[in-house]
């Protein structure tokens, strides 16, 4: 094959020169590697390797690095047990897609990217004035020098935060050294010195005492390149924290102090006002202890374009929850988050507190009812973990309204009290997945049959507050999990690290993107009546009809199901109701339903309660939240500043993942990297003794063991005693 096309007189143009690269590549099977290696192949062919470093402009006097960022898109409400929350598959026709909704952000193949090579590769091939002015070697007919000399390694910047180095590696210019050698500084936590650094020469070492690390590099053919001459990859040296300490004061220039941060709190306050009407944002105060101002309180925050959304086609179910803060001062965030017309989670409010108590919630609530217009307690279902203090302020604020709690939370009291074991947890689930108050007390007694304690505890339980059995019909939902708002919270955790301010305004600009977002996927994308989770849901339940369901008719709407398993259910298609309550409860047909209807050949979508529906989605997304302006355009109040709430940051490092059960499976970061590694979380045995039968302790610590072994010493010490005197009087007998 030859490596000239013939079809070429003279000088080809910069873009066919790429574009005729990338041909080439495709033949000798180099399609899938990066556009650095078709600027390596052209410096192959034209006998020039090693005058000029991968992906670099470098002309005559000018140095330059490459730093391409990747950008980072957000996956939101994607870490969720239970399918609220989770946006992984929202598209019609199987494609994927997390609830960032950002499109196009998928990394194309650059091999394959004709237009954006030839693009790069025209700036840089024709701006160099050195190395690559000399195009007649490419189509001349004069012998290549490829294969004359060595072959060395070129640093890419790819490498840039994560370099690797070895003799003989060439770079684009000295400054791409030194930032390769601080990144490797970081990247290994060592202490690294650069001892020389002129035109000519970089030379860099550990320097601690002892280690055998250097780097030398010194220039080449042109003034520009850079190659590694001497090099000891060897650290015998221990990893510091330099880089650790460095990144901290970074963040401190960067985003202020806390002093700073909080006393802007006010100014921020009132541009949210200015910039988006009809908002609620309540700051408070509290009176220093002392020192003079006054002190951070709390702060609550329900933006015009949430609160309409919920109100224009949310189910009127809201799950409340709280999360610790992990910045400098500590703190809770207090949520509510309800459902959207696609079952993933909605935002509603939140606010920043000291932390979780009966005044924080009652204060939390008041705010959210007034702003919900909520005038009725029966008009709202409320989904929380039942934390004390919001059981209380429930009594006070919502008295009369309906109260779910997790069951997820209530298997954990469960194990807390002694009920353990997987036989517990299934048993557990079946009572609070029964739809009907028969199936709920077959379920009952298989709980009294396995442990009549247990029957004893759930009884304290009432059934409506985890039970799908006693649940309303109102809200159009089912969910035992409240995974609502802890899906929220897991997606603000960078947020919840930083300071009052940053974690503010990440906070709010994560918002006001994923409303537009979900705005414009659906506008684009979705077709149809439904939304696409509920389509899903229809063509499950469909095959479930298909093959356990045989439909009987009674008339034109009624129809009585017989199931494989000997059930049979009732079906009313004018009332969209079947007597297992699944479609009541969820607005979605079951799978009975689906039956009667496919044997009439009406399509579910029809059949569908409209707070599924895609317009109703739209609605929902259509409000939005408005920008704001930076702190240099902000009108000032002239309120007198607030202090931090308290002391600083404590010791250590705060942890970031959620603590998990000892039964519980280690769970999937967004980077596919586990939280707990590959290994299953230890099991902490309880004791038992094998002398007295009592849990708590072993054979060695059992004081009733070392009593008993007390006691027979005691004895045996008494019997000895008595042998010897018996012995003693004997003798003394005998001499009489």
């Amino acid at each position: 094959m030859s490596l000239r096309d013939p079809s070429l007189n003279g000088n080809p143009p910069p873009h066919y020169r790429l574009a005729y690269l990338d041909k080439l590549t495709e033949k000798i099977g180099y399609k899938e590697e990066r556009r650095d290696r078709l600027v390596h192949l052209y410096l192959d062919i034209i006998g020039e390797v090693g005058e000029v470093g991968s992906h670099t402009e470098v002309g005559d006097g000018e140095e330059g690095v490459g730093d391409g960022e990747e950008g980072d898109s957000d996956e939101i409400f994607c870490d969720s047990e239970y399918d609220v929350g989770s946006d992984s598959e929202d598209e019609e026709g199987g494609n994927t897609e997390c609830d960032n909704g950002v499109e196009g952000s998928a990394r194309e193949d650059e091999g394959d990217n004709l237009e954006e090579s030839s693009g790069e590769g025209e700036g840089e091939l024709s701006n160099s004035e050195g190395e690559l002015s000399n195009f007649e070697d490419f189509n001349s007919d004069k012998d290549s020098d490829e294969g004359d000399g060595p072959k060395y390694p070129v640093f890419s910047d790819i490498e840039t935060f994560d370099p690797r180095f070895e003799i003989g590696m060439l770079f684009s210019s000295k400054k791409e050294v030194r930032n390769a050698i601080h990144s490797h500084a970081v990247k290994t936590r060592r202490n690294i010195k650069i001892t020389k650094n002129d035109k000519r020469r970089l030379y860099a070492r550990c320097v601690e005492e002892g280690c055998d690390w250097k780097l030398h590099a010194l220039v080449i053919g042109d003034k520009s390149t850079f190659q590694i001459r001497d090099y000891n990859d060897k650290h015998d040296c221990g990893a510091n924290y330099h880089a650790y300490r460095a990144k901290w004061n970074a963040l401190k220039k960067i985003e202020g102090l806390s002093m700073d941060q909080y006393g802007m709190l006010w100014d921020y306050v009132e541009e949210l006002r200015r910039s988006n009407p009809g908002s609620t944002f309540i700051l408070s105060r509290v009176a220093s202890d002392g020192s003079g101002g006054s002190k951070f309180g709390k702060l609550y925050v329900c933006f015009e374009g949430l609160k309409m959304g919920f109100l224009a086609g949310c189910r009127k179910i809201i799950g409340v929850d709280g999360c610790h803060l992990k910045g400098p001062h500590g703190g809770v965030m207090l949520t509510a988050v309800g459902i959207d017309p696609n079952n993933d989670s909605f935002p509603i409010a939140y606010a920043v507190v000291g932390g979780e108590t009966r005044e924080t919630w009652e204060w939390f609530l008041t705010l959210l009812r007034n702003d919900l217009n909520i005038h009725r307690d029966s008009d709202c279902t409320f989904m929380s973990d039942k934390q004390k203090g919001l059981i209380l302020a429930f009594e006070t604020v919502f008295p009369t309204a309906e109260n779910r709690f997790c069951v997820r939370h209530l298997h954990a009291n469960m194990k807390r009290v002694g009920f353990k074991g997987l036989s517990y947890k299934k048993v557990l689930w079946k009572a609070a997945r029964a739809t009907t108050v028969t199936e709920f007390e077959a379920r009952r007694k298989e709980i009294c049959k396995l442990d009549i304690k247990m029957g004893e505890w759930l009884n304290d339980k009432p059934p409506h507050q985890w039970s799908k059995s006693h649940f309303s019909t109102l809200p159009r939902c089912d969910i035992l999990l409240n995974n609502l708002c802890e899906s929220f919270n897991s997606n603000i955790l960078e947020a919840r690290e930083k300071q009052i301010y940053t974690m503010l305004e990440m906070v709010r600009e994560f918002l006001m993107v994923r409303l537009q977002t979900k705005r414009d996927r659906a506008r684009r994308r979705w077709k149809g009546k439904v939304c696409p989770k509920i389509k899903k849901i229809l063509a499950r339940n469909l095959d479930k009809a298909s093959s356990d369901c045989i439909p009987i008719k009674a008339s034109d709407i009624h129809f009585e199901i017989s199931c494989f398993d000997g059930s049979r259910c009732t079906v009313d298609l004018e009332k969209h109701s079947c007597s297992c309550r699944k479609w009541d409860l969820s607005g979605i047909p079951c799978k009975h339903a689906m039956s009667a209807l496919s044997s009439q050949m009406l399509d579910g979508e029809d059949f569908v309660d409209c707070c599924y529906h895609v317009q109703t989605y739209l609605r929902v997304y259509d409000p939005c939240i408005y920008p704001v302006n930076g702190p240099e355009k902000w009108n000032k109040t002239n309120i007198e500043p607030l202090l931090p709430p308290n002391p600083g940051r404590q010791v250590g490092r705060p942890a970031r993942a959620r603590r998990l059960e000892v039964d519980e499976r280690p769970r999937k970061t967004k980077k596919g990297i586990t939280v707990k590694g590959i290994r299953l979380k230890r099991q902490q045995q309880t004791l038992k003794c094998r002398f007295c039968g009592e849990p708590g302790h072993n054979k060695k610590g059992c004081q009733m063991r070392k009593d008993a072994e007390a006691l027979i010493r005691n004895e045996e010490m008494e019997d000895t005693e008595n042998t010897q005197n018996q012995s003693q009087s004997q003798t003394e007998t005998s001499f009489k």
